[in-house]
Protein backbone atom coordinates (compact mmCIF):
# COMPACT_ATOMS: atom_id res chain seq x y z
CA UNK A 1 0.00 0.00 0.00
CA UNK A 2 1.26 3.57 -0.49
CA UNK A 3 1.98 5.49 2.37
CA UNK A 4 2.63 8.57 0.51
CA UNK A 5 0.41 10.12 -1.93
CA UNK A 6 1.93 13.66 -3.33
CA UNK A 7 2.84 14.21 0.16
CA UNK A 8 -0.10 13.23 1.69
CA UNK A 9 -0.87 10.05 4.26
CA UNK A 10 -3.33 8.13 3.04
CA UNK A 11 -3.15 5.36 5.91
CA UNK A 12 -5.92 6.48 8.19
CA UNK A 13 -8.38 5.47 5.16
CA UNK A 14 -7.57 1.99 4.08
CA UNK A 15 -9.55 0.53 6.53
CA UNK A 16 -13.11 2.58 5.52
CA UNK A 17 -12.23 2.20 1.52
CA UNK A 18 -11.72 -1.26 1.59
CA UNK A 19 -14.98 -1.79 3.69
CA UNK A 20 -16.62 0.53 1.01
CA UNK A 21 -14.94 -1.33 -1.71
CA UNK A 22 -16.06 -4.65 -0.73
CA UNK A 23 -19.62 -3.65 0.25
CA UNK A 24 -20.33 -3.17 -3.27
CA UNK A 25 -21.90 -5.48 -5.85
CA UNK A 26 -20.43 -7.50 -8.47
CA UNK A 27 -21.59 -7.00 -11.65
CA UNK A 28 -20.10 -8.74 -14.33
CA UNK A 29 -21.73 -11.82 -17.65
CA UNK A 30 -21.19 -15.37 -16.56
CA UNK A 31 -20.97 -18.45 -18.14
CA UNK A 32 -23.36 -21.00 -17.55
CA UNK A 33 -20.36 -23.39 -17.08
CA UNK A 34 -19.56 -21.65 -13.51
CA UNK A 35 -23.00 -22.19 -12.27
CA UNK A 36 -22.81 -24.88 -9.57
CA UNK A 37 -26.85 -25.25 -9.61
CA UNK A 38 -28.89 -25.87 -12.60
CA UNK A 39 -32.30 -25.14 -11.14
CA UNK A 40 -32.62 -21.26 -10.43
CA UNK A 41 -35.08 -19.97 -7.84
CA UNK A 42 -37.39 -17.77 -9.42
CA UNK A 43 -39.44 -15.12 -7.92
CA UNK A 44 -42.50 -13.46 -10.17
CA UNK A 45 -43.54 -9.78 -9.84
CA UNK A 46 -46.29 -8.07 -12.51
CA UNK A 47 -45.49 -5.19 -12.66
CA UNK A 48 -49.18 -4.12 -13.76
CA UNK A 49 -50.67 -5.68 -10.60
CA UNK A 50 -47.62 -5.36 -7.70
CA UNK A 51 -47.41 -2.30 -5.31
CA UNK A 52 -44.15 -0.18 -4.06
CA UNK A 53 -44.80 -1.85 -0.83
CA UNK A 54 -44.24 -5.51 -2.63
CA UNK A 55 -41.09 -4.47 -4.23
CA UNK A 56 -40.01 -2.97 -0.53
CA UNK A 57 -39.11 -6.03 0.63
CA UNK A 58 -38.40 -9.21 -1.05
CA UNK A 59 -38.30 -11.96 1.04
CA UNK A 60 -36.77 -15.62 -0.84
CA UNK A 61 -36.67 -18.35 0.97
CA UNK A 62 -35.10 -21.84 -1.32
CA UNK A 63 -33.26 -24.70 -1.70
CA UNK A 64 -30.70 -25.94 -4.30
CA UNK A 65 -29.10 -29.14 -4.99
CA UNK A 66 -25.29 -28.55 -6.15
CA UNK A 67 -23.97 -30.24 -9.24
CA UNK A 68 -20.32 -30.47 -8.06
CA UNK A 69 -17.90 -29.65 -5.53
CA UNK A 70 -16.30 -26.09 -5.69
CA UNK A 71 -15.87 -23.09 -3.76
CA UNK A 72 -19.08 -20.64 -3.83
CA UNK A 73 -17.97 -17.06 -3.98
CA UNK A 74 -21.46 -15.73 -4.01
CA UNK A 75 -25.03 -15.86 -5.52
CA UNK A 76 -26.19 -14.49 -8.84
CA UNK A 77 -29.45 -12.59 -9.61
CA UNK A 78 -30.53 -11.45 -13.19
CA UNK A 79 -34.31 -11.30 -14.72
CA UNK A 80 -36.12 -11.83 -17.40
CA UNK A 81 -38.50 -8.87 -18.27
CA UNK A 82 -41.91 -9.76 -20.11
CA UNK A 83 -43.33 -7.17 -22.98
CA UNK A 84 -46.93 -8.05 -23.89
CA UNK A 85 -47.80 -6.57 -27.21
CA UNK A 86 -51.22 -7.14 -29.28
CA UNK A 87 -49.83 -9.67 -30.88
CA UNK A 88 -46.71 -11.16 -29.77
CA UNK A 89 -44.44 -11.44 -26.35
CA UNK A 90 -40.81 -9.78 -26.41
CA UNK A 91 -38.20 -11.29 -23.61
CA UNK A 92 -35.58 -9.39 -22.05
CA UNK A 93 -32.92 -12.36 -20.58
CA UNK A 94 -30.56 -11.09 -18.61
CA UNK A 95 -29.46 -14.44 -17.52
CA UNK A 96 -25.93 -16.40 -18.21
CA UNK A 97 -26.51 -18.63 -21.75
CA UNK A 98 -28.38 -15.60 -22.95
CA UNK A 99 -26.41 -12.53 -25.16
CA UNK A 100 -24.78 -9.94 -23.01
CA UNK A 101 -27.06 -6.90 -22.43
CA UNK A 102 -26.31 -3.78 -21.18
CA UNK A 103 -27.76 -4.51 -17.70
CA UNK A 104 -25.00 -7.34 -17.03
Amino acid sequence: MTKDFHGIDLNSLHVEGVKEKMNQPVSDCLSPDVLMSDQPHRKMFDFEKCTVEDLKYVKLEFNHKMLRTALLHGYILFFDAFFDGDTKQEVLHTGPGYPNTHWY
